[in-house]
């Protein structure tokens, strides 16, 4: 896989990082390791992950995926000012899986924007 970027959209005041997926067999592939290890990374809470309505399979988030494989790419959140875009990127992902769990759904279905307006 290339290196993705992942460019922020200003849109209505609001700041968004879109989230994009790859499937589970991607997923290990990329990684290098089993499905078997993938799930357990999935179940400790150190990827984020979906399961859109009405699919039977689970889908993860390739940015996580991306930070796991190459832990020495910078994180930036322009226009923000971001002193430690690594430590902010866990705060949000630990705040999706939260509110993913008290709200009894998938971390990927919460979305988190930064409001400029």
């Amino acid at each position: 896989m290339a290196k993705v970027e992942y460019k922020s959209v200003l849109k209505d005041g609001l700041l968004h990082f879109p989230d994009q997926y790859s499937t589970m067999e991607y997923a290990a592939d990329y990684l290098g390791i089993s499905r078997a290890k993938l799930n357990a990374l999935v179940e400790k809470d150190m990827l984020l992950w979906d399961q859109p309505k009405g699919k039977s399979r689970r889908c993860v988030e390739i940015k996580g995926l991306d930070l796991l494989k190459h832990p020495e790419n910078e994180i930036c959140f322009d226009p923000l000012y971001v002193q430690d875009g690594r430590a902010l990127q866990r705060e949000i992902d630990s705040a999706r899986h939260k509110i993913a769990a008290a709200a009894n759904l998938p971390p990927g279905a919460v979305k988190i924007m930064f409001d400029l307006g």
